[in-house]
């Protein structure tokens, strides 16, 4: 774990939590609403990076590597291009909501914005530098 990632994240906890609120009120179909751990990164990259403080504001979303088929994991894969730092994290998936956390968390009709944000923060926890 990366403690000054969490508590980046951490930081953003409202803004986060609004986010989250707000997919409630959109239609999934929206590109910035989640449906799966690869949006839900590329969304944290904005919500939590891309900000007026200045630290880690060169973070990019790089890419997915998904590892099985109808379970496995997915290594999520971010660059800090000022200092030229790789950072991975993984999440598990499962192939239907009782199996999926985040396909239990956005639910058949509306998000579950507590389940949701302490999705991100375990991806967020789970985060290493390469």
């Amino acid at each position: 774990m990366i403690e000054e990632l969490v508590e980046k994240f951490d930081s953003k906890r409202d803004v986060i939590k609004d986010r989250i609120i707000a997919w409630n009120s959109t239609d999934f179909e929206d590109e910035r609403s989640p449906t799966d751990a690869e949006s839900l990164w590329k969304i944290l990259i904005d919500e939590v990076f891309h900000t007026d403080d200045k630290s880690y504001t060169n973070m990019d979303y790089a890419g997915a590597v998904s590892i099985g088929d109808y379970s496995g994991d997915i290594v999520l894969i971010f660059i800090e291009y000022a200092e030229h730092d790789i950072y991975i994290s993984r999440y598990g998936y499962g192939s239907c909501s009782g199996c999926d956390a985040i396909q239990d968390a956005l639910g058949y009709d509306s998000v579950d914005v507590d389940k949701m944000f302490s999705i991100l923060l375990h991806i967020f926890q789970c985060t290493i530098k390469l």
